[in-house]
Parts: structure tokens; C-alpha cells; sequence
């Protein structure tokens, strides 16, 4: 039996799935439909009259919530297998390459009251990171250059912001750019199954970059529209189905025009099915390393973790890494970069696709506690799993694609 739940809210449908306004109350339906159709719940994003996303709100704006486990044993390493039809969605790159502005490559001159240092940023990654931790091995840095993060593809990946309705607590993930309007990021950095309540104030910044003068050198998108499956709102437990969502960002003046997010820095490609087994780049913006301020990037391979929740199978995939609370969202990427002359692919069209994202950071686990005076042992959190991105993800993004005229260049 499914419910719809609904306090001073407009609704209304738009390619099969039903779509709510502002509300303050849980929002909810199923629909059925193929993945050209279109499925899925819609929230039209709250935006608080006279809020603005400061400098200062965001430096100060607490890692968001990842999900947690605790560590039971290693996951079980598969060569590359599909968990489904695989298939993909197509990304690009823009017409015209991105200026970038000035302040970026230059460093934030701190106040004396500011509770970030260099020091503080550098001894975070010195204790945090190492290349073998926990049985998966992972190999974890900050973004070094700092001109990288306003290069292709990087510029498209970046730091997403929003308010907690009930505690008014101002948060962060990651995520990024797929369609000329849509961005990618985990479910529970938009809806909160517990309180079942949506985010709010939700924003995005690529390529951000705490320590710059410039920290949003390609502005900051108002979200406009949030997409999950219902999987995901009635799921509970960690691991979890269906923990990714499609937000739908506002058009607006940057550096110089009125343009939409996608054109502007070019989106991701996305296969689906195709995450266990794979060897990835994962990235995003984890409090625990340079305060969250500077984007991490992380290789791994991906494991297989089978779990019962409730009842229930749940198939993820799982990595070594570092990265903890604030990477939520984050994609994790396949054949990251340019192929260099001479270099083969191998595997079937969608294993060789360039700059694919095949899934996006969900929970984390922690480790065993070894020895207290090691600290690369001791209470560190050392895996990060993802959903597998699945026909559902297709359908929410149909349902994004649909919610406005020209949403996506490859509907």
C-alpha cells in the first residue's frame, strides 16, 4: 500500500511521476513506467526567502551525515560483472572552454579567529591518508594541483550545500554535473528517511575550492527540483538500494551570460550496472581531509558486499578509502581522464567508456580498532560503498530530463 502525505503543497504530474511543491511534510508516490517514461518522487526544492549561500556559511557548513556500518568482514573481490542490463547515458563537453576567474590559483588570506589553518590542512592529510589501510587497498590525495579542479572533468564535480529543516543545521556533500541542468548525488544528502523530510536551501558549487580567494570560480546553482526513487523513501538500514538522487539546477548569470550548468562546464557520462569489479576514481569533499574544503581524490577497486537488511538483499559495491562524512554524493568514476595515443581499450562499449560515472558515495565502515597508538588503525573509517546505479536511476533521471523543456541534451 502506498501513501501520499501531503501539508500545504501543490502536486501535479509530469511524465508519470508525481511532482510536490514546497512542503514541510512527507511527499510520496510509486509509479510505474519504463526508463523512457519516467518514475519517481519529485520535491520542488524549499528555498528560504533572503537566504544566501555566504562564503562564511559554507566554510563553516558541517560535513554532511554518511551513512554508517560497522566493519564485519571484508567484502568479497569479483572480476568486472554486470548486476543488470548495462546501459549508459551520454555526457559531453562544452562548446566553448570555461575562462577561469581570477582569485581561484590565489590563496584566502584567514582571520585571526578562523578555526582553519594551513597547519590544521595539512596535518589532516598527513594522518589521514595512506596508501594501504584496513585490507582494501586505496590510494587517497588532495587535488594537487589546485589548477586541476578547473580543468575538464574536474570542473564538473564539486561541493553541494543545504539546511536540515528540523535541526536548521547548514551541511554538505558532493556531487556532479550529467545533463545540461541535472546533477548526481546520494539520496540521503536530499531526503532523510528518518525524518522523512526533504533538504533545504539546497546548492551546488563546482570545482570549489575552500583555501582560494575565489572559492566558487563557476558560481553557485540553486537546486530546483529533487528526484528519488520511492525504494530509496520507504528503504531503511545501511547498505541500501536506490541511495542516489537527480537534482535539477536553476539557469543563471555566471561570468559574464545567463547560461545552464551543463553547457556551461560539460557533464558526466553514467553507466548503469557496470560498478562491481571496475576500477575507479572516486571524489569529493570529505570533512575529515583539509576540513572538507579542498576536493580529495581517491583509486581503488570496487568489491562486492552482499547484506541482509531486514529481510532484504542488498547488492553494493565497496572500496578502501579515507574519505568520510561530506563525500556523500561523490561520483565514482571509470576510466577517469584523456586515453593516451596508443593505449587499448578493452572490454565491451560500456567498460571502455571515457569519464563514467558508475556510481556515487553512499555509506562508510569502519574498520577494526588495532593497536590505540597507531592511528592509521585506530577508529579510522577506511571503506566507502555506493548503490549500483540501476534501471530506477534511469527512470528518476527520465523524470528530471521531462520536469522542463531542454533539461538534457541526450533525453
Amino acid at each position: 500500500m502506498h501513501h501520499i502525505i501531503v501539508k500545504s503543497c501543490l502536486v501535479f504530474l509530469v511524465a508519470g511521476a508525481l511532482v510536490f511543491g514546497p512542503t514541510d511534510a512527507v511527499s510520496r508516490g510509486v509509479h510505474a513506467g519504463d526508463a523512457n517514461a519516467g518514475a519517481g518522487v519529485v520535491a520542488r526544492a524549499v528555498w528560504e526567502p533572503g537566504w544566501q549561500w555566504t562564503d562564511e556559511k559554507m566554510r563553516t557548513a558541517a560535513p554532511g551525515q554518511i551513512l554508517e556500518t560497522m566493519f564485519e568482514s571484508l567484502p568479497r573481490p569479483v572480476l568486472p560483472r554486470s548486476t543488470g542490463q548495462i546501459d549508459a547515458t551520454a555526457g559531453y563537453t562544452p562548446d566553448v572552454e570555461p575562462r577561469i576567474p581570477q582569485g581561484f590559483f590565489m590563496d584566502r588570506i584567514e582571520s585571526a579567529t578562523s578555526r582553519y589553518s594551513d597547519s590544521d590542512d595539512d596535518a589532516a592529510s598527513e594522518r589521514m591518508v595512506s596508501p594501504r589501510m584496513g585490507g582494501l587497498p586505496f590510494t587517497s590525495r588532495r587535488l594537487t594541483p589546485r589548477e586541476l579542479a578547473a580543468t575538464q572533468f574536474y570542473r564538473s564535480i564539486g561541493k553541494l550545500f543545504f539546511v536540515d529543516p528540523v535541526t536548521g543545521q547548514r551541511g554538505t556533500c558532493s556531487a556532479a554535473i550529467i545533463e545540461r541542468r541535472l546533477i548526481l548525488t546520494a539520496a540521503h544528502c536530499v531526503f532523510d528517511r528518518g525524518t522523512q523530510t526533504w533538504r533545504e536551501n539546497v546548492a551546488f558549487a563546482p570545482a570549489y575550492n575552500g583555501r582560494a580567494r575565489n572559492s566558487r570560480p563557476f558560481c553557485t546553482w540553486r537546486v530546483r527540483r529533487m528526484v528519488v526513487t520511492e525504494e530509496w523513501m520507504d528503504s531503511s538500514g545501511t547498505p541500501a538500494n536506490d541511495d542516489f538522487a537527480v537534482l535539477q539546477v536553476r539557469d543563471r548569470h555566471c561570468n559574464g551570460r545567463r547560461r545552464a550548468i551543463g553547457d556551461y562546464l560539460g557533464a558526466f557520462d553514467v553507466v548503469v550496472h557496470n560498478l562491481l569489479g571496475n576500477s575507479i576514481k572516486k571524489v569529493g569533499y570529505p570533512g575529515n581531509l583539509d576540513n572538507g574544503r579542498q576536493m580529495q581524490v581517491t583509486t581503488s577497486q570496487v568489491f562486492e558486499r552482499t547484506s541482509t537488511i531486514n529481510g532484504q538483499t542488498v547488492i553494493t559495491g565497496e572500496i578502501g578509502s579515507a574519505q568520510w562524512k561530506g563525500s556523500s554524493g561523490g561520483p565514482w568514476i571509470q576510466n577517469f581522464g584523456r586515453r593516451a595515443r596508443g593505449q587499448v581499450a578493452i572490454g565491451n562499449n560500456f567498460q571502455r567508456r571515457q569519464n563514467a560515472i558508475v556510481g556515487v558515495t553512499s555509506y562508510a565502515r569502519a574498520a577494526p580498532q588495532g593497536d590505540p597508538n597507531n592511528p592509521i588503525f585506530h577508529n579510522q573509517w577506511q571503506y566507502s560503498g555506493a548503490s549500483i546505479l540501476n534501471f530506477r536511476f534511469l527512470q528518476i533521471r527520465a523524470t528530471a530530463c521531462n520536469l522542463l523543456q531542454n533539461n538534457c541534451r541526450n533525453p
